[in-house]
């Protein structure tokens, strides 16, 4: 089954590209609780059927990604993504997959990343979970060499907001309000948070040493210098 990464609701004309481990779970269930009505369904990637709560996957958690691309509803409705510091992406990974992939050391993580990955997802039968692997900036252009959804797609023309992970509540109430979502009677209080890694890490900044930090800043340069970011913010 081909992995779906893309969140659309015709109603609010929007589109939500979700780029792993940049809080798009927590982004989609929150969309999800606040559009979704009774009796709706919101059909995902790989999920069982069953569920603990309508529109959650027992499985795979909130499902919320659907459509194939059509250019013209692309360029009408307001299209928004999300991205994360790269060092800090990468740390966020770690702890989500590391005892998984039976690797413990960080520096061994880092440098086989993409290896390690496709050997663990080959070996549970989860081609789909290897969308983790490309830099945001490829996700975003469809330059990556597996059968997922949004392959050969460059998005990027297309998005009218750029969120970030360190703005997220900010960011996200922006684009609410563009949307034209009005939560004045709902029980919404925030954005809802999901898929928190147990493995804890008071400073992901800790986890780097001066090679490692440079090698990030190369192996991701692109998202860096298209996104802003450094190190040190």
């Amino acid at each position: 089954m081909v992995t779906k990464v893309i969140m659309i609701n015709h109603e609010h004309k929007f589109i939500f590209l979700h780029i792993p481990k940049c809080a798009g779970t927590s982004v989609g269930q929150t969309l999800i609780d606040l559009t979704m009505k009774d009796g709706e369904e919101w059909h995902a990637y790989m999920c069982n059927g069953e569920h603990i709560k309508p529109g959650v996957c027992r499985m795979f958690g909130a499902e919320r990604h659907w459509d194939d691309f059509d250019e013209e509803m692309w360029k009408e409705y307001f299209v928004f993504t999300f991205t994360r510091n790269p060092w800090d992406r990468m740390v966020s990974h770690y702890k989500f997959r590391h005892k998984d992939f039976g690797v413990h050391e960080f520096d061994y993580f880092v440098k086989n990343f993409e290896s390690v990955y496709e050997k663990w997802s080959d070996d549970n039968d989860l081609y789909g979970e290897r969308i983790h692997t490309p830099s945001q900036t490829d996700f975003l252009r469809g330059t990556f060499d597996y059968d997922i959804q949004g392959k050969g797609i460059d998005y990027r023309p297309y998005i009218d907001f750029y969120g970030k992970f360190e703005n997220l509540q900010e960011d996200f109430d922006t684009i609410l309000d563009t949307i034209g979502i009005d939560t004045t009677d709902t029980s919404y209080d925030g954005i809802w948070h999901s898929n928190k890694s147990e493995y804890k890490i008071d400073n992901w900044k800790t986890m780097y040493t001066q090679e490692l930090r440079e090698y990030i800043a190369m192996k991701f340069s692109e998202d860096i210098q298209s996104f802003g970011y450094k190190f040190d913010e």
